[in-house]
């Protein structure tokens, strides 16, 4: 084999054993807020069920990208307290490079926050913060017999060669503990009156640290590279709530949205509003972007 060859070989080895790997994407923040950003988990008070499925750059007999996210969520009565748990799978690539993970999400909120009240307009406003932890764990798995590397490929004939690499025994990386914290801020302004407004600006960060020994451990790589860690990903959020037009029983609702995330150089956001007529039809446009 030339030395072209086993350079190219060597190099994917390495891209293999240190390159970081970020979580699975989804679009429509609106109907994965607490994915994002754990301080949103039961935000509108009442238990709920998702499973989110997601294909990306179906092609040749194969999907580059699958994702599955399932995902309940309870706001607890009575309480300032809400919680939720779930499971993600996603693969990437042909070679079913895959990350499970499963976790507990947890919000508490501090209500009736810097009330104010205009005795002239008889305009009254109340804030709120909400404080959210994500506690989950993860694994990588891959399938080696899938992998295609230089030394099998002939100039002329294509993958027919056999390869001198020797996967390793494990195919699976440690476990490891992936925490995400969150805060939002949440204001009705003019509270009691039909031009009441509601904004929320949150922010999260997630995979910021962790720990582990050999089990459990502080690396995700799946040849064992210790301190390979996942990329931590940030998250930044605004969303406004208000009625244009009210009128007996009919009323329309607008929420406009501006979401922003970031992970290992890779930026992506997501502008849109929904609409709700009455509480019979809800349509919505967002454009989203993905930048390198």
């Amino acid at each position: 084999m030339s030395n072209k060859l086993i350079l190219f070989t060597f190099f994917f080895l390495l891209k293999i054993s240190v390159s970081y790997s970020q979580d699975a994407f989804f679009t429509q923040f609106f109907n994965k807020e607490s994915f994002y950003n754990p301080a949103m988990t039961g935000i509108n008070n009442s238990t709920s069920y998702r499973i989110s499925h997601k294909s990306q750059w179906n092609g040749q007999g194969h999907i580059a990208y699958k994702s599955l996210l399932m995902s309940m969520e309870d706001a607890m009565p009575c309480s300032n307290l809400d919680w939720g748990v779930y499971a993600l799978g996603d693969r990437e690539g042909s070679s079913t490079f895959s990350t499970y993970k499963i976790g507990a999400k947890m919000a508490y909120s501090l209500t009736n926050l810097i009330p104010y009240f205009n005795k002239k307009r008889n305009l009254f406003s109340q804030h709120n913060i909400r404080m959210g932890m994500d506690w989950s764990i993860g694994q990588h798995r891959i399938d080696y017999s899938r992998l295609v590397f230089s030394d099998q490929i002939d100039q002329k004939y294509g993958v027919v060669l056999p390869t001198s690499f020797t996967p390793p025994d494990g195919t699976k990386s440690a476990l490891f503990f992936t925490p995400g914290f969150g805060l939002v801020w949440q204001a009705q302004w003019n509270k009691g009156k039909r031009k009441s407004v509601v904004t929320k600006l949150g922010s999260s960060v997630s995979n910021s640290f962790a720990f582990g020994g050999e089990s459990v451990g502080q690396s995700s790589s799946i040849l064992g590279v210790p301190n390979i860690y996942k990329q931590i990903r940030y998250t930044f959020f605004l969303e406004l709530d208000f009625l244009p037009y009210f009128k007996k029983n009919l009323y329309i609702n607008t929420s406009p949205l501006f979401f922003y995330q970031r992970q290992g150089g890779i930026d992506y956001w997501e502008i849109g509003t929904s609409v709700d007529i009455s509480s019979i039809v809800q349509t919505g446009i967002y454009f989203h972007n993905t930048g390198f």
